[in-house]
């Protein structure tokens, strides 16, 4: 045989073997893949969760490499990679649902306490009105605008005046606040912004802890609003945003 025709046959030997080689390489990319897949479906936003489905990735390297094929370590090392970043995705997202719970816990709780209030301011102006109806009714009656009964409903007005001032301060308390404005480009892209508000005194740690909670970033400012009816002001924001 000439020597030709050796070389020949054995670069067509060694072009097989690539063909195959490649083919057994992507069958087992695929195969790596496709249990990636799989264990990011079962994937939960909890640490024991992820190293189970962690274990179960790890356990398709073996197989592939107990039937004889030497898996490249890239293919693991993107496979563990594109795993992590499907668990800190899910992460994410399930802290994003839970500041919404939050919010929404939040705003069920103001509405509920301004009603309240208002509740009671209209009952505390009611009472007045009727002690000072009752007072001008007795006077009218009598001569001695200092009878006991006198006495007692001035007594009683003052009082139910008090209650009226202590009311009216409650409800203009749980409308004080400040409104903010902000946008995050690294965690939700552009032109997309966040608003809402807060009682706090320093309303910066508010916007401190949203970052902190929700977000892999930091929180942009873009307003800050101090102002006497902060939930109005919030929701003509919102209505105007959207």
């Amino acid at each position: 045989m000439k020597a030709e025709q050796v070389l020949e046959e054995a670069r067509g030997q060694r072009a097989l073997a690539r063909s195959v080689e490649e083919r057994i390489y992507r069958i087992s990319e695929r195969f790596v893949d496709d249990h990636r897949k799989w264990s990011t479906q079962k994937l939960r936003a909890d640490p024991e969760n992820y190293q189970r489905r962690k274990t179960d990735l790890q356990k398709a390297f073996d197989f592939v490499e107990d039937i004889g094929y030497d898996l490249p370590s890239e293919i693991r090392k993107t496979s563990l990679d594109k795993l992590k970043e499907s668990y800190k995705k899910k992460v994410y997202e399930q802290k994003l649902r839970e500041e919404q719970k939050e919010i929404k816990r939040q705003a069920r709780e103001e509405e509920r306490i301004r009603k309240e209030h208002e509740q009671a301011q209209k009952e505390a102006a009611a009472k007045e009105q009727e002690i000072k109806q009752r007072l001008e009714e007795v006077l009218a009656l009598q001569q001695d605008a200092h009878s006991a009964e006198v006495e007692e409903l001035r007594k009683q007005l003052a009082e139910a005046e008090a209650n009226s001032q202590r009311a009216i301060s409650m409800a203009q308390q749980t409308k004080k606040g400040h409104v903010y404005i902000l946008s995050n480009i690294g965690s939700f892209g552009e032109n997309i912004y966040k608003v809402g508000m807060t009682r706090r005194l320093e309303p910066e740690l508010r916007v401190k802890e949203l970052g902190d909670a929700s977000v892999p970033f930091p929180f942009d400012v873009h307003a800050m609003v101090s102002c006497d009816n902060a939930p109005e002001l919030e929701k003509k924001l919102h209505h105007d945003l959207t």
